[in-house]
């Protein structure tokens, strides 16, 4: 029939994939043999698995014994991607050698030559570059070339570029090659889970049908070799059925099943996940609980033709064999144009990639494509350089395409596009060649991390092109895993100390329990009577040898508790003897001590005790005292119960006594922080194992840790830089939900609190939680406090860094205080960047209770110091106060304050420096503290107050007066305009009132005639405050029946001269105009002078900046006299450069004196004098004392850095003035564009200049040279236009100066404001004279004196109003 010849063609085609797979002939012949020894009926009644394994047993009993060779003729000639490991193809050839008799000492030579004829023509190139006269040597260099191990990058650089091959020749090795990638990739591997972890990775790199046939069997396949036979078997079986087909294959959709899948002998397709093969109760998807929909739709674009598409492989990143070596990521120098590189030799790659900021002078081609990471992430490259790479004496050509990728940062990837230029490429043990040119490695291959990594898309990057990354603006080392595993860690202990046994200390299983060499001792209980037997099953513990069968004098019930990992934690209910044990005084490690102390380690190891408590014995006369009922039988305790109110503090006792030096113990977690080498580290680790196996205690394989430079301590992140708290703390802090009742807050309460040193204002974000603790307060979770939860939550989540202390810097401590808590948080300054160390608040317990400000501040001093005991203790600390008084007390240790007193003196014993700060600049101490709570309820004054003093605006008595006049005036006005009474206004008491509206609803108000308008204008506005126009004018609507007020209003309040003095208003700057550049440097200079204090010394300096060239000439200056100016310019500057024609210097008195004057002009230098605060004036010279401070700090900060014992400040700048001074000459201008140096002397200061291999020197003579002249004058012409071309982009460019008469009244800007409350403005003055842009004024009621010289910028007109 048809169905038994297609049941045939399927057997044949099984036949002819199984003798593949084995490697064997597929001739007709060879499969019509097998086909005949085939039992009758297997092609009609068997199953697939069943018949498969027939044909196996028949090819393995048959074919493989009669074709097994003989002799060393049928070994196969050795394929690298073809033949595995090196190492088992030369035990098979050994192993022909042997059955042929071809022995080591008689027959080498001839072992020689067969393994030259059957390794190959690349084995035979290996064998001849080692110089091998004999076996042994070629064999071992033939294993050190192709038996490495390939790395884990280049595994995953190949799976990136690897593709499935889906025509039928070729689909079983691409399969096998791809399951090999996969698992060279995976870390932690074992050989019980290969089959499930390369299933699982071959799920996302199939697709189509054999990604479903594979999702369908997964979970059933027994073998890899099941899962590569099934697949290639559904492939080709489908691939053959497509050519048959003349429909082309239709997308399915969840509502519409195909005529396909409808018809006879197709296998049902599940309704939930639409698979074929099960049904809806079987589906996975459906029991695990995944929502409904169609999973075959994200391959449903794979159709037919994108089928096809899939059997091409990508031609250059075909798949071979995970055992090359020769494919190994490597980093060499090469100069890519011109400039030597870090080039990274990237065989995974098919394009070459550069960073595009290392890029930017090159000329750039736009293009637009996408490029994919082995991670998964999608980047797209906008842009590309043409670049020549010279490899030895040859240039290559490569397009270079530009990334923003930090794997590219410090490193180019040269891919495919860049090898297959070249001759040849190897990769040596020692470096690559590269077209007959070698290579060193810049590092070794075993530290090369792959390009295709990026670090931004792993939690927790094990693999990363950086040393560092950024975290808080401070470099430090990312977060990582285990920097060795622990069988490594162990390995190079035993190498160097010999073999130990120390793998004894790590416990195998649950069972595998230490016991502890030192007993726990005596302890005498006050027994009662409670029955003396009782009986219980515990297998586990019985084994463990926790507890043994036999009679106890007290019983309890046992507890299991389940652990997070699934295991069981047996417990015992030990209330009763809890409360006969005697009180052990031994004190157990607080958590922020340990975690303190574990911060600032290079290397650190962490190990947890197996079950902890059971590992300690217990005394001899004591076993039998504590005991467990269960089931009618009873057990007694041979160590410290789980439960037992003793047994931290024993069990801490005894850890203490036993640890080494370093290691510390927080119940049963151990940690040992090793600062210095991983060799030391290694040497500590191995005294804590000999430790551990002495005392015969075990720790966990898997929660212990040998050797990271990263570690999770008691919720913590801990590393070298400081401590954060854990991911799993972090997840934990999301999943909490709101409080539904007091009971959930106070459990919420608990559970943050652990972390409120990491969370500034800590006590103010919980205040509305707290409140909803307090005694009669109703439980209501409102708006604020979810506010307040939500945002606990982010700030704990965002996982804030709080660094560790730097030994070698103070202590600097912050605190303030107010009624109602105190705050405060510690810190150190380090390279010029504050780094917090602790953040801290609390609550006043007694916010009604009435203090003075230097008790409060006193108590928060004290607060915190005790707090912080253990971390202020034999440390410099640098406390800030913004309580003058109270720091002078404190630093003088005064006695007049009972209370102060006794604080100074506990005080006493840290080393503090007080420093005064002002209440403004404590601004984060000052949120801790003074929003910390808010009070409820009214405060109590607690003094009796018998009369009140106080500045009062408002007067009944004149407020009635007005009231009076105001009504007899209205009436008058409304008398005479003859006011219409319509419907809406009514006459009582002879006034008229009209209905007037507002948000309240109608009332009735006087109608306000035109004539008293400015009248009533003018008393509102004055008797409300002066309030602004628009505020004035609804006040008067709501006061009066009105209209067509408005423009009286503004008249008014423009011409109110309180309103015109106090209140800020926006002044017209007018226009700026360029200064004038000369055309020849030292022509215009600009001169300050800058005052620098330090402590009690006074230092000046006098800068000159010459206006051509940008040139400084700062000096040092004993004083600021004229003397001392007069005697410096002539030294310094006259001296040595000559005599310019104009100097400009503002208005300071010190320049402006007659006597300094007169020396200038006797040299013929004309002084100008102007404003520093418009661009007309002296800006130049004020911006260059601005850059010059900042030069001045990073020097000085640079100078402290590099030495033990640095000059102050003062002596600083008295030494290196000139010094800066160079430096700066020496940039480069943003105005000239060349350096001011350049411009003045016409050659270059060879200051951080870099002289050309060929350049030649030619220093011409300055007089000799013609175009010096023309130089300058472009310079200068340049400078003014730029000037001129930005002071037109600003917004007042087209506002001109305003012009004044002479007796106009102007209003002055107030130039030093002393307290909040002064007025923006002070005048009237009167205008003398207008020269320009500069006003001069005289008081207005002053009609002697000098006239005062402004810029226009600085007043505005007075209206003079009644």
């Amino acid at each position: 029939t048809v169905e038994d010849i297609i049941q045939r063609g399927i057997i044949r085609t099984r036949i002819v994939t199984l003798l593949k797979v084995n490697c064997l002939p597929t001739d007709p012949t060879t499969v019509e043999e097998i086909f005949l020894k085939l039992p009758q009926g297997t092609a009609s009644t068997l199953s697939d698995t069943k018949s498969i394994k027939i044909i196996e047993s028949i090819i393995k009993d048959t074919y493989l014994k009669s074709t097994m060779p003989a002799n060393w003729e049928n070994q196969e000639t050795f394929n690298e991607e073809g033949s595995g490991s090196i190492a088992a193809w030369i035990e098979s050839l050994e192993l022909r050698f042997r059955l042929d008799n071809l022995t080591k000492e008689e027959h080498d030579q001839g072992r020689l030559i067969i393994l030259q004829l059957k390794v190959g023509t690349e084995g035979r190139n290996v064998i001849k570059e080692a110089g091998a006269k004999i076996y042994a040597t070629a064999k071992e260099a033939l294993l050190e070339r192709f038996d490495g191990k390939v790395s884990i990058e280049t595994a995953v650089m190949k799976l990136s570029m690897a593709r499935i091959d889906y025509s039928i020749a070729n689909f079983g090795n691409s399969l096998k090659m791809m399951g090999d990638l996969i698992w060279e990739t995976t870390l932690n591997r074992t050989s019980s889970s290969r089959l499930n972890v390369v299933s699982q990775g071959l799920v996302t790199k199939l697709s189509g049908h054999v990604q479903r046939r594979l999702m369908d069997g997964l979970g059933f396949y027994k073998s890899l070799k099941d899962l590569y036979v099934d697949l290639e078997f559904h492939n080709q079986l489908f691939v053959e059925s497509q050519g048959n087909r003349r429909q082309q294959f239709q997308k399915r959709s969840i509502n519409r099943v195909d005529s396909f899948n409808g018809s006879k002998g197709e296998p049902l397709r599940c309704h939930h996940c639409n698979f074929p093969g099960h049904k809806k109760a079987q589906c996975r998807r459906f029991l695990s609980g995944l929502p409904k929909k169609d999973y075959t739709i994200q391959n449903s674009s794979n159709s037919q033709n994108s089928f096809n598409k899939l059997d091409v492989p990508k031609s250059t990143c075909s798949i071979v064999s995970p055992k090359s070596s020769s494919l190994l990521p490597a980093i060499v120098n090469l100069k890519i144009n011109r400039i030597t590189s870090k080039c990274l030799i990237d065989s995974g790659s098919a394009i070459s990639l550069a960073h595009y900021e290392n890029m930017k002078d090159i000329a750039k081609e736009s293009c637009e494509f996408k490029i994919l990471v082995a991670t998964g992430t999608e980047e797209v490259v906008k842009s590309f350089c043409n670049s020549s790479i010279m490899v030895g004496d040859v240039s290559v050509g490569v397009p270079l395409c530009l990334s923003k990728s930090r794997v590219v940062r410090d490193k180019t990837i040269l891919g495919m596009d860049f090898i297959s230029q070249l001759k040849s490429t190897m990769i040596m043990k020692n470096g690559v060649v590269l077209n007959d040119h070698f290579f060193p490695f810049l590092e070794p291959v075993s530290e090369t991390l792959s390009a295709s990594i990026d670090i931004a898309m792993e939690r927790q990057p094990v693999r990363y092109l950086r040393d560092t990354i950024n975290i808080n603006s401070v470099e430090i080392p990312p977060s990582a895993e285990k920097k060795l595993s622990n069988e490594t860690t162990l390995k190079m202990i035993e190498d160097r100390f010999g073999n130990e046994d120390l793998v004894s200390v790590f416990s195998k299983d649950k069972t595998d329990l230490g016991h502890c060499t030192i007993t726990i001792p005596y302890i005498k209980f006050d027994y009662r009577r409670m029955m003396e037997q009782a009986e219980t099953v515990i297998q586990e513990m019985l084994d463990s040898g926790t507890i043994e069968e036999g009679s106890a004098k007290m019983l309890h019930n046992l507890i299991p508790v389940r652990k997070k990992d699934g295991t069981i934690r047996p417990t015992t209910d030990m209330r009763r003897s809890n409360d006969a044990a005697p009180y052990i005084d031994y004190p157990v490690h607080r958590v922020d001590e340990a975690i303190h102390d574990a911060v600032g380690g290079d290397f650190y190891m962490l190990c947890d005790l197996v079950s902890s408590y059971h590992q300690f014995r217990l005394h001899k006369d004591n076993v039998g005292d504590i005991g467990i009922y269960f089931n009618s039988k009873t057990y007694r305790y041979l160590t410290l119960p789980q439960g037992f109110r003793l047994s931290p503090q024993l069990m801490q006792e005894i850890l203490d006594s036993l640890a080494p030096e370093g290691l510390r113990w927080y119940y049963d977690d151990g940690i040992l922080k090793t600062v210095g080498s991983l060799n030391t580290h290694i040497e500590n680790v191995r005294k804590v194992l000999l430790m551990l196996k002495k005392a015969q205690l075990k720790v966990s394989w898997t929660k212990s840790t040998l050797c990271s430079d990263t570690i999770n301590y008691l919720g913590h992140t801990i590393s070298k830089q400081g401590f954060s708290l854990s991911e799993s703390g972090s997840r934990a802090i999301e999943r909490l939900k709101p409080p539904s009742n007091v009971n959930e807050v106070r459990a919420m309460l608990g559970a943050v609190s652990f972390y409120c040193q990491f969370v500034p204002e800590f006590a103010k974000l919980l205040s509305p939680i707290t409140r909803l603790l307090k005694k009669d307060v109703p439980f209501s979770w409102c708006n604020k406090c979810q506010y307040a939860f939500d945002k606990l939550k982010k700030g704990l989540c965002s996982r804030e860094l709080l660094y560790a202390e730097d030994k070698n810097f103070p202590l600097e401590v912050y605190t303030d205080a107010c009624l109602t808590g105190y705050g405060g948080y510690l810190a150190q300054t380090v390279d010029g960047k504050k780094r917090v160390l602790r953040y801290w608040s609390k609550k006043r317990t007694h916010i009604k209770r009435k203090r003075d400000v230097m008790y409060l501040e006193g108590m928060a001093v004290i607060l915190f110091s005790r707090r912080h005991l253990n971390l202020l203790m034999g440390t410099r600390i640098i406390w800030h106060l913004d309580n003058l008084p109270l720091m002078k007390y404190f630093s003088k240790k005064l006695d007049h304050h009972p209370q102060l007193s006794a604080w100074a003196t506990e005080l006493a014993i840290l080393d503090i420096e007080w420093k005064y700060i002002p209440g403004p600049s404590n601004i984060l101490a000052d949120s801790l503290s003074r929003t910390c709570v808010e009070s409820d309820g009214e405060e109590e004054s607690t003094s009796d107050v018998d009369e009140v003093s106080a500045v009062c605006t408002i007067s009944k008595e004149e407020v009635e007066e007005k009231y009076d006049m105001w009504l007899r005036k209205l009436k008058e006005a409304q008398s005479l305009e003859k006011i219409v009474i319509s419907e809406n206004r009514v006459m009582l008491n002879g006034l008229v009132l009209g209905k007037v509206k507002n948000n309240l609803g109608e009332k009735l108000c006087p109608v306000l005639p035109k004539s008293l308008h400015k009248k009533a204008v003018q008393l509102v506005h004055v008797e409300l405050g002066h309030p602004g126009v628009q505020r004035t004018y609804l006040s008067l609507l709501d006061r009066f029946d009105t209209e067509a007020i408005l423009n009286t209003v503004r008249e008014v309040i423009l011409q109110c001269s309180v309103c015109q003095i106090s209140k800020p208003s926006k002044i017209d700057h007018p226009k700026f105009e360029a200064i004038d550049i000369p055309s020849r440097p030292f022509t215009a200079l600009a001169g300050d002078i800058w005052q620098y204090r330090y402590k009690n010394e006074i230092l000046s300096v006098l800068n000159f900046v010459d206006l051509t060239s940008r040139m400084w000439f700062p000096f040092c200056i004993p004083n600021e006299s004229s003397q001392a100016i007069g005697e410096t310019m002539i030294r310094e500057l006259f001296a040595k450069f000559g005599f310019p024609h104009t100097i400009r210097f503002d208005r300071q008195t010190s320049l402006r004196s007659t006597a300094l004057k007169s020396l200038l002009s006797s040299f013929g230098i004309s002084v100008e004098y102007s404003s520093t605060q418009h661009h007309t004036g002296n800006s130049i010279i004020e911006r260059a004392f601005r850059t010059l401070k900042q030069l001045l700090k990073s020097t000085y900060n640079e100078y402290v850095t590099s030495q033990k014992s640095p000059i102050s400040e003062m002596e600083y700048i008295i030494n290196n003035i000139s010094q800066i001074g160079l430096k700066y000459n020496s940039t480069i201008n943003t105005t000239t564009g060349v350096s001011p140096f350049s411009v003045f002397f016409m050659r270059d200061s060879r200051l951080a200049s870099f002289k050309p291999v060929m350049d030649c020197d030619n220093h011409t003579s300055f007089y000799s040279t013609t175009s010096a002249l023309s130089t300058w004058k472009r310079i200068s012409t340049d400078s003014m236009e730029n000037r001129k071309e930005k002071n037109g982009m600003l917004a007042n460019a087209k506002v001109d100066c305003p012009s004044y008469s002479i007796g106009d009244l102007v209003l002055l800007k107030n130039p030093s404001t002393t307290s909040k409350l002064d007025t923006p403005f002070v005048g009237p003055f009167r205008i003398t004279c207008q020269m320009d842009q500069h006003l001069f004024l005289k008081p207005q009621e002053n009609v002697k004196g000098r006239p005062r010289k402004v810029h226009v910028s600085q007043v505005k007109p007075f209206f003079k109003g009644e």
